[in-house]
């Protein structure tokens, strides 16, 4: 009777043991993520002279979906009097030390320089000089 009971124990330390089994797939993976959004467009074209307002940003706990803006660091910077191409990069780090970032590309650009035509604007031309409509004399 002792022998079926010690062959029971083992039999269920073995069972035991076997499902404490890491799991490979999530570990090492963080568990604290922050989502961060941009408010607006990702890609502004501002008039030169024309005060530069930054849309700003929203940051939130993935996990807890709490306010975590304070975390949120901008670098770069935007001259509003010079025309010229701007990144704003919005950076934040969760608590496991893994960052993440997004980039608001910004364009100053010179009201007073010719317009370009875009090539919607240009094809139809182009074909009614190309193959112009000869019937009417």
């Amino acid at each position: 009777m002792k022998k079926i009971f010690y062959i029971l124990i083992i039999v269920h330390a073995a069972f035991f043991i076997s499902g404490c089994k890491k799991n490979l797939e999530s570990e090492g993976v963080s568990k604290l993520s922050i989502k961060l959004t941009l408010n607006g467009s990702t890609l502004m074209a501002i008039p030169r002279g024309t005060t530069f307002v930054d849309p700003g940003f929203t940051a939130v706990d993935g996990n807890t979906n709490k306010d975590v803006n304070s975390k949120v660091k901008v670098d770069g910077t935007v001259d509003d009097q010079t025309t010229g191409y701007y990144e704003l990069t919005y950076s934040a780090v969760n608590a496991d030390g893994i960052s993440i970032s997004t980039i608001r590309q910004v364009i100053i650009y010179d009201p007073a320089a010719p317009r370009l035509i875009s090539p919607g604007h240009i094809l139809p031309r182009l074909k009614e000089f190309l193959h112009p409509d000869h019937s009417q004399t």
